[in-house]
């Protein structure tokens, strides 16, 4: 199925909820009043999709160069570029380490620690406009986020509008439920002995 057919689809998904408001066959080049509606919001309710839901098809890891261009705000000694595509920074280096210092403003990742040899490995959200990327899922999810967003553009109806909250809701907690079981725990071994000598001694304080 191709990407386009599989964007109709999505569309009409969410029309599907709306009522009987008939279909859509062509957000690209409009002509139906609807289709001008679902053109205006659907890369809107997408990237808000998958920052919300983060899918796993959506994960990504990539080196960026430090950006000399750039000077870095007070307090950070390093800017580097956020790359176009990257919807939401997840974090720096390997998820273990959970050692993410650093500060996204604009378009820059500021930290102070040093890249320079090998780049910033940063973990992110990717920009997906391949429609046959999409999990069922993650279709499934969107098509409501566009029925919420065109809600009261199509139908005025505020009733309606509540119903499709509350749905999306629900939709939001099966997306992450299902794309969590795909990705192993983080375990992070602490020992008992470190543990008792901090609550033998209240003035030591666990910094991780």
């Amino acid at each position: 199925m191709s990407v386009v057919s599989v964007k109709i689809d999505i569309c009409n998904l969410a029309l599907s909820k709306l009522g009987n408001y008939g279909s859509v066959e062509d957000i690209d080049t409009p002509q139906k009043p609807t289709e001008k509606i679902f053109r205006k919001w659907y890369d809107v309710a997408r990237e808000k999709a998958l920052k919300e839901l983060m899918p796993n098809f959506a994960l990504s890891r990539r080196l960026i160069a430090q950006d000399t261009t750039a000077t870095p705000p007070f307090g950070y000694d390093y800017a580097y570029k956020k790359p176009e595509d990257c919807l939401k920074v997840l974090g720096i280096g390997e998820i273990e380490t959970k050692k993410n210092l650093y500060s996204v403003e604009g378009r820059s990742i500021v930290t102070n620690e040093d890249y320079t040899d090998d780049g910033l490995p940063i973990r992110f959200i990717k920009d997906i406009t391949d429609t046959t990327k999409f999990s069922a899922e993650f279709v499934s999810a969107l098509a409501l986020y566009l029925a919420k967003q065109t809600c009261m553009e199509i139908t005025q109806d505020e009733v309606k509008y509540k119903q499709l909250y509350a749905e999306l809701l629900t939709e939001k907690a099966n997306v992450a439920a299902l794309s969590g079981q795909e990705n192993r725990p983080i375990r992070i071994n602490r020992s008992k002995f470190a543990q008792s000598r901090s609550t033998a001694h209240p003035t030591n304080y666990d910094k991780e």
